[in-house]
């Protein structure tokens, strides 16, 4: 009796000890929070409870209020709880990245008797082993996977939305509900959802209902308490919804136990996922229980549940917010489907992994949605110690924290014009410029959202999937929406948006296109289905002759019609200079289309942001010490040249240059010397060649360049085995280089590049991998792209010079005297820059014939011409640099040989725009210094041994309509041994 009694006294002092330890810490916090600005309270009891005891959309607009008014902490009291309410970046920045202050704030009780305490709302070191458990389920090559589930579900939300788009208007949110939650289920569970079965059904409506009890305990603080959930109206009906949550989510992980087998997860950064089956989040939770024991079935439950609420809710709103804010700025809408169009080629497709990443444009878009609209609104967290902000204001130790994201995101010394969409406020120069927890709608710290690049893919592969189908109009606008508090961000009353079938769009802005291009003037059509396609089919050198006679007849510009396209050419400068210095109208045209088989989305077929990218990796290899280091290579190469030339002979220089200029690209580009002897070499060589010849039927018959036509092609199949030739080869070379790949010192303006090696433009491509800004699949695209680009561009314009200078041997030995004056033994980088005369002679060969000798673009915007004609956004546009290169009017006696044309007051004198053989504007061609250097090289190695004397003279020279400029013959030159 005396030893309970004892017990008794004992138990009774302790806990008189932490009351009194409570108490004097919640005084503390009372006190000094009270120091905190804010809203006027009731009493001391009450607090501010009456100033947001309003209606769900009340009380947002007065959160609101509050940060406008007492920016940028304040303080908010209701019954016994006073929290501090943070508002500036810099603060934010104090409590996430401490994670002394990791612990979840009191707000995060109302979802206890759910989640109980898995990732969301656990602490300290069961936090931890949690996270760990969970990271591998976000290695890319999981998410991979998971891009599979996302492109299924899609597909089935398209499939119901095409039952909804004769409505006038839909409301958005309960379809895209039900898409991420069958989404998550399916990824984190690893259980399909068709909500068909009393149990599925069921199920799906415990968690709406779950959400709506939330939000009422959420608006009742005092029913977050264990105590005072009992005056909870909804309190029995919260227990029958969580039993029906908790049924359903135990019995999928106890049929997912039966059939569990152990997994290899992938380690290190570039290991690939073996499994057979798909993977489950859930699986990793089965497979640490199994091989750990580091989390029991309670554990696993507590975590599969917090991803279904994580998972599901949050990225529903926001692509529900994202929706409309497109629908409401169709240029954007536009923008983005141009960038699928680019990346995708058939927007229809279920989009891959990487190309998901490559729609950079897209994720800027999303990104500026979820600062507009953060599903995660704000967020709480208990301090683990005193705070003292940029301020001053003291914030004690176990005091509450909450940090309101929304107005973060919209304060306008951070955002101006905060309102605005405005995806390029996330181009990197921009983000540079801000506060680093400036932009939080995923958290940050240590506690940031585990799932996020999840959910940017998932919000992307819907995107891709909704924007391929449908063009979206606006119903509901951010001026109309009204907001509520809730524990993710919603509006009201749902999301209005109208769904307009894309092929309808397409149509009506083709009608549109069709009858302003129609008063162009141009040659006569044959019907109004085949236009001008009878001009197309003749053979090359007819359809060359032609194209010269149309561009004289109908100057400055005329209309083309093929099928169902009609095109715009142009053939003045001033015009092209509206096109080309645009950077709107970098898009290229139609055309390319017949390269994407085999370069796919390189350099010269990409657009947008991917341009761009690709653009800024590459540009190094052109930088002048780099250039220095390919002048090397081609000395080498012009010497095997010149040793294999029969003396006195007449040279096949067609072959010659071809094979010269496919050996220095494969060189320069990929870092491999071809000496075209083993098999492997040969077919590949030959494959080029033959593809060459392919593309030029497709651009012929313009109906193959689309790909479903293209499968009637009587070439398809023979193209189908040159393709897999070409991409095998250089996808060999690249796995190859990339093993022995040393990391690369990249130059800048005024630096040398001090590598032991020479640089190849692959190495440029592996250390922007390492970087994380282009895959494997994306080096293919750019070697393949230089391989076409580098060889060909280059062969014809070496082609076409050396039959000029044969027939002009006056300007051949005006170049021969400044070489002597210059060269000692090989041309240096230097001695190259130093021939001005041999330059201007190469410049005057590349406008008689230049190699590109037409381009095309896609208008990305509406046009007026110098000639007054009106050319729709939208337009195919193609420039004809060959008929610009002969106009009389800019080049007096055209067809004439003449170097001096540029000297420099004679280029003073014409339109910038008069000569354009490497294109101009933002995508001129960014070899145009490796090409000029290249064939001066081969000049001073050709002409320092031989004297050229003509076989074939220009005006003999038949020309053919193909991608770059050929002759119907080989052209040969006989090369006589120089005394």
């Amino acid at each position: 009796m005396f030893l309970a009694g004892i017990l008794l006294i004992l138990i009774f002092a302790l806990l008189s000890f932490y009351f009194v330890l409570w108490a004097h810490n919640h005084i503390r916090n009372y006190v000094l929070m009270q120091k905190l600005p804010g809203p006027p309270k009731s009493n001391i009891i009450i607090g501010n409870l009456s100033y947001i005891q309003e209606k769900p959309e009340k009380i947002f607009k007065r959160l609101r209020e509050c940060a406008q008014n007492f920016y940028p902490v304040y303080k908010l009291f209701a019954v016994h709880r006073i929290g501090a309410n943070i508002l500036s970046p810099e603060d934010c920045e104090l409590i996430l990245s401490n994670p002394v202050h990791n612990e979840k704030g009191y707000i995060y009780k109302l979802i206890h008797k759910w989640l109980k305490f898995g990732l969301l709302t656990s602490k300290g070191l069961k936090w931890q082993i949690r996270r760990r458990i969970l990271t591998p389920a976000f290695h890319f090559n999981i998410l991979q996977e998971f891009v599979h589930v996302f492109n299924e579900e899609s597909e089935k939300l398209v499939e119901e939305l095409k039952t909804q788009c004769t409505r006038s208007y839909i409301n958005i949110n309960p379809h895209i509900a039900q898409f991420t939650l069958k989404t998550i289920t399916e990824t984190a569970m690893g259980t399909k959802l068709e909500f068909i079965d009393k149990r599925e059904k069921k199920y799906k409506k415990a968690v709406y209902d779950i959400g709506k009890i939330l939000l009422y305990k959420m608006i009742h603080p005092w029913c977050i308490e264990t105590v005072g959930s009992f005056l909870n109206p909804w309190f029995f009906k919260e227990r029958k919804v969580l039993r029906t949550l908790h049924t359903f989510t135990q019995a999928v992980i106890e049929e997912r136990e039966k059939n569990f087998s152990d997994i290899e997860l992938p380690k290190e950064e570039h290991d690939v996922y073996k499994g057979k089956k798909r993977l489950a989040m859930l699986d990793l939770l089965l497979s640490a229980k199994r091989n750990e024991g580091i989390i029991d079935n309670e554990g696993i439950q507590e975590e599969v549940d917090t991803f279904m609420f994580e998972g599901h809710d949050t990225t529903s709103v926001a692509l529900g917010f994202a929706f409309m804010l497109l629908a409401n700025n169709k240029h954007i809408q536009e923008n983005i489907f141009q960038e699928m169009v680019q990346v995708l080629g058939d927007v229809r497709k279920k989009p891959t992994y990487t190309e998901l990443q490559n729609l950079k444009y897209m994720e800027r878009c999303i990104k500026e949605s979820l600062r507009l609209y953060p599903s995660v609104h704000l967020i709480s967290r208990t301090l683990g110690e005193d705070v003292i902000t940029h301020t001053g204001h003291l914030l004690p130790k176990n005091g509450i924290a909450v940090i309101h994201i929304f107005d973060i995101h919209r304060n306008p010394e951070i955002y101006p014009d905060p309102e605005k969409f405005d995806p390029d406020r996330f181009l990197p120069e921009n983000c540079q410029k801000r506060h680093p927890y400036a932009y939080l709608p995923f958290s940050a710290g240590s506690r940031n959202c585990i799932g996020q690049r999840f959910a940017m893919l998932e919000m992307k592969a819907t995107l891709c999937a909704i924007l391929g189908n449908f063009v979206l109009e606006p119903i509901d606008t951010p001026e109309t929406i009204v907001l509520v508090v809730d524990i993710v961000l919603r509006t009201k009353e749902g999301i209005k948006i109208r769904l307009v079938p894309r092929g309808l769009k397409w149509l009506k802005r083709s009608l549109k296109n069709y009858i302003i291009l129609q008063k162009l003037s141009g040659p006569p059509r044959q019907g109004f289905i085949f236009g001008n396609v009878s001009y197309l089919c003749e053979s090359s050198d007819v359809v060359f002759k032609q194209l010269r006679e149309v561009g004289r007849n109908f100057y400055p510009i005329y209309k083309f019609f093929v099928l169902h396209e009609i095109g715009a050419n142009v053939l003045s400068p001033e015009d092209i200079e509206l096109i080309l210095s645009n950077p709107v109208h970098n898009e290229k045209g139609k055309f390319y289309k017949a390269l994407h088989r085999w370069l796919k989305s390189g350099l010269l077929t990409s657009n947008g942001e991917k341009w761009q990218t690709r653009r800024k990796i590459l540009t190094p290899a052109f930088h002048f010490n780099i250039l220095q280091q390919f002048v090397v290579i081609f000395n080498e190469e012009a010497q095997k040249l010149v040793q294999s030339v029969k003396h006195d002979s007449s040279v096949n220089v067609t072959e010659l240059m071809s094979n010269f200029s496919l050996k220095i690209i494969t060189e320069t580009a990929m870092g491999t010397k071809l000496e075209f002897q083993t098999q492997r070499e040969q077919e590949y060589k030959k494959a080029i060649h033959e593809s060459g010849k392919i593309l030029l039927y497709r651009i012929l018959h313009p109906w193959f360049i689309e790909d479903v036509f293209n499968l009637f092609s009587p070439h398809f199949f023979r193209e189908c085995k040159l393709l897999k030739t070409l991409h095998n080869f250089t996808r060999h070379v690249i796995k190859e280089k990339e093993k022995k790949f040393e990391e690369i010192g990249l130059v800048e303006e005024h630096d040398s590049y001090r590598g032991k090696k020479p640089l190849a433009m692959l190495d440029l491509l592996f250390h922007a991998k390492k970087q994380r800004i282009i895959d494997v699949e994306g080096i293919q695209e750019e070697v393949d792209t230089f391989m076409f680009e580098g060889h060909d561009t280059v062969s014809a314009a070496l082609i076409f010079t050396l039959m000029l200078l044969a027939n002009n041997r006056n300007i051949q030995e005006r170049i021969v005297e400044e070489m002597q004056q210059i060269i000692d033994t090989e041309p240096t980088y230097n001695d190259l820059q130093n021939l001005k005369y041999m330059e201007r002679c190469i410049k005057e060969s590349l406008r008689l014939y230049p190699s590109v000798h037409f381009i095309t673009r896609h208008l990305g915007e509406d046009v007026t011409t110098h000639s007054g004609y009106f050319l729709p956004k939208g337009t195919h546009v193609a420039v004809h640099i060959y008929d610009i290169h002969h106009n009389p009017d800019i080049y007096p006696d055209p067809e004439k040989f003449d170097p001096d044309r540029f000297l420099p007051e004679n280029c003073q004198k014409r339109h910038p725009f008069a000569y354009i053989p490497f294109s101009a504007g933002q995508r001129n061609c960014i070899g145009q210094k490796f090409a000029i250097l290249e064939m001066k090289v081969v000049l001073c190695a050709i002409l320092r041994k031989f004297v050229l004397e003509p076989v074939h003279a220009p005006e003999n020279v038949v020309l053919l309509a193909d991608i770059v400029l050929r002759s119907k013959d080989d052209i040969r030159v006989k090369f006589v041994p120089r005394s």
